[in-house]
């Protein structure tokens, strides 16, 4: 999610949205109380983080998505039922009763494809949608041991929400609107039989001294969305937005860990106050669960009803996901990347934020990053920045002092990345950086970057950009293939994704105007490209020409070229599957095996191929493309391949495989 918010980010930033000169104040609408967790303190700590450039007030109303809608505020935190009758889809999933087993489900589901589109409709109410918070569970606290047949004709007091009622109705009960305030009285005075609350208002209200009973799972979890007005947002600079959806993330995050240990602590001190806890049987749960999935709810809404069928079928049979792997010392300090780019420059002091997604002239410079902390091989980049950016004055001092640094390495070697569709300046820094210390490469690297706009809904966007860069990457090939072998020994060029057609575009360009050219590039390595396949096969006789090795990474699940095909109505290089690219003049290598179908990938199978737009470069379309820096197996293998020239026949996790035309390698799943 932190992702999707920070391409929401690239988005208001690449519409031309200026840093504030002056300290921005963001107005925060949150219903009473709502933020009263003594160690959740999310303005506190984006204010310190911006100081002197922006604060958040916190205003405390009832009516908070009114105050976010007229303007009156800029944030606002509103519960999820408050989006029942609206157009915002999927939100009502969150009320349909036991569904839930705890928090962990919740969050799982929120964090996953699923959970991104739920929250992507609230765009559909003139609203950013920037997170969801969780703080706690709403549980049924009776006069007597509860049971699915308990439930019929009981009086329970709710929330005046149409979808918490809804929940209620489907039990069978007779929901009771009240305010929170007025619970104590109304059970007291025999309004209703029973309430739907959480442990900790059972605790806090007093509320164990008039019912004694409370159901152990959850009846629905208590969401909230942290939702952002439109115009505000877009008048945000990148440096806020970014540290406003890290820090909503952030707290998400803690709140998941916080919410379970207090609310077990408000169940212990309240069996000893004399509440039972009582759970639904599992045929009960059964029949609950059923009935909601053919219920109004899922015929009426069509993300409700797709989140009702994935977690009737993960609980059948749990979706197999990577083990978690051992975090394992990394190398720490300082990396230096050289980098060349036609991103445009801007005037901010964070490098990270140096060059954004508007075209520029040709920039080339030595950056610095922090490599963060211990993490897995091949794990996700977090805590990767860049921390110092260095310019050079033009491109012959960039490569004269290229030049020097690669004289400088044990290898004598250079690594070029050039990064997909979908990245920033920082995201493709972050990747290369990360990849070169996970392969233990003794040499230099550079990236070069083109201006994606680093956001997943301007694929079409980054499409004709990409065509632009294709001369600029031309331009610093031919400054690289002029320098001598004594000074550079080999030049690796490694392109992903859609970053594979500026590569490939530049190496056909320079094979056409020079005939004779003899390769200089070593290993040519094509991950995933997002190319026609038509078109490719066409591209082989130059990177023949200009590469002594040309290795081609494909997949079956990858679902960013899936949803690629679907759109051009094509198929793409990058799959796997029997139309697989195979050629006497490169090795195809199918990671299929090696790769993990994601929980969007099995979402997107219950959609009918038409469907799949409205999630269209969404988590679903980018599930399974980045496996070239995230898959152990993959970065092994390529680091086989570079370090020490490896063959297929080689390296150890590769099988061949014969076609009626050629063979393929097939890749094993390395064991951790």
């Amino acid at each position: 999610m932190w992702r999707r918010l920070m391409m929401l980010a690239a988005v208001a930033f690449s519409m031309g949205c200026a840093h504030a000169a002056e300290p921005v104040t963001i107005r925060f609408a949150a219903p009473p109380g709502a933020l009263s967790l003594n160690d959740i303190d999310f303005s506190g700590a984006f204010n310190k983080q911006l100081e002197g450039v922006a604060r958040i007030v916190v205003l405390e109303t009832g009516n908070p998505l009114a105050a976010v809608r007229e303007s009156g505020a800029d944030l606002a935190l509103i519960p999820s039922g408050v989006f029942a009758n609206s157009k915002a889809s999927g939100l009502a999933l969150f009320d349909s009763p036991f569904q839930f087993n705890n928090l962990s489900d919740v969050f799982h589901l929120q964090h996953g494809a699923l959970g991104e589109a739920i929250l992507a409709s609230v765009s559909n109410e003139g609203l950013v949608g920037l997170g969801y918070w969780n703080v706690g569970t709403r549980r049924i606290l009776g006069p007597t041991k509860l049971d699915l047949a308990s439930f019929k004709g009981m009086k329970v007091l709710t929330a005046a929400s149409p979808s918490r009622q809804n929940s209620l109705l489907a039990l069978g009960a007779v929901p009771v609107p009240i305010a929170g305030g007025e619970l104590y009285a109304g059970l007291s005075a025999g309004v209703a039989d029973a309430a739907e609350v959480t442990p900790n208002f059972v605790l806090a209200g007093r509320l164990y001294e008039t019912k004694k009973y409370l159901t152990e799972q959850p009846f629905v979890p208590q969401v909230y969305l942290v939702v952002g007005n439109q115009a505000s947002w877009n008048n945000y600079s990148l440096q806020v937005q970014s540290v406003l959806a890290e820090q909503i993330q952030i707290t998400a995050a803690r709140l998941n860990e916080v919410v379970p240990k207090r609310e077990s602590g408000a169940l212990s001190e309240l069996k000893e106050r004399g509440v039972q806890i009582v759970s639904l049987s599992s045929e009960d749960l059964k029949s609950v669960r059923a009935s909601a999935k053919t219920g109004p709810l899922a015929e009426r809404d069509r993300l409700a009803a797709l989140g009702l069928r994935t977690m009737e079928s993960e609980r059948a049979e749990p979706i197999p996901h990577n083990r978690p792997l051992d975090p394992v010392p990394r190398p720490k300090g300082k990396a230096s990347l050289f980098f060349a780019t036609d991103r445009a420059m801007q005037s901010n002091a964070d490098p990270n934020l140096r060059f954004g997604a508007k075209r520029g002239g040709a920039a080339y410079g030595l950056m610095t990053l922090d490599l963060g902390g211990d993490r897995p091989n091949a794990g996700p980049p977090e805590g990767v920045r860049i921390t110092d950016i260095n310019e050079l004055r033009s491109e012959s001092d960039f490569t004269e002092t290229l030049a020097r640094a690669v004289q400088t390495t044990k290898s004598k070697e250079l690594f070029i990345y050039v990064h997909g569709y979908n990245n920033t300046f920082r995201d493709a820094a972050e990747s290369a950086a990360l990849l070169l210390a996970d392969m233990k490469f003794e040499g230099a690297g550079l990236i070069f970057s083109w201006p994606s706009d680093g956001v997943a809904l301007q694929y079409p966007r980054d499409e004709t950009e990409e065509e632009v860069s294709r001369s600029t990457f031309l331009s610093v090939l031919n400054s690289l293939r002029a320098i001598d072998r004594q000074r550079i020994r080999r030049i690796h060029l490694l392109a992903h994704s859609m970053g594979n057609r500026v590569a490939t575009g530049a190496l056909e360009l320079l094979a056409l105007s020079n005939p004779g050219q003899r390769p200089f590039l070593h290993h040519l390595i094509l991950a995933a490209p997002d190319i026609y396949a038509a078109r490719f096969t066409l591209l082989i006789p130059s990177m023949k020409q200009l590469a002594a090795k040309t290795t081609l990474y494909v997949s079956s699940a990858d679902q960013a070229l899936i949803c690629s095909q679907l759109l051009h109505q094509g198929p793409r290089a990058g799959q796997g599957g029997p139309d697989r690219i195979v050629s006497q003049e490169l090795d195809t290598i199918d990671v299929t095996r090696a790769e993990t179908i994601s929980f969007g990938a099995t979402i997107a199978s219950y959609l009918p191929p038409a469907e799949i737009f409205r999630w269209a470069f969404y988590d679903v379309c980018r599930a399974g493309h980045a496996y070239v820096t995230h898959n152990f197996s993959v970065v092994s293998d390529l680091h086989a391949l570079v370090t020490f020239d490896a063959s297929p026949e080689n390296r150890i996790l590769l099988e061949k495989k014969t076609t009626p035309s050629y063979w393929y390698w097939e890749m094993q799943r390395a064991a951790r």
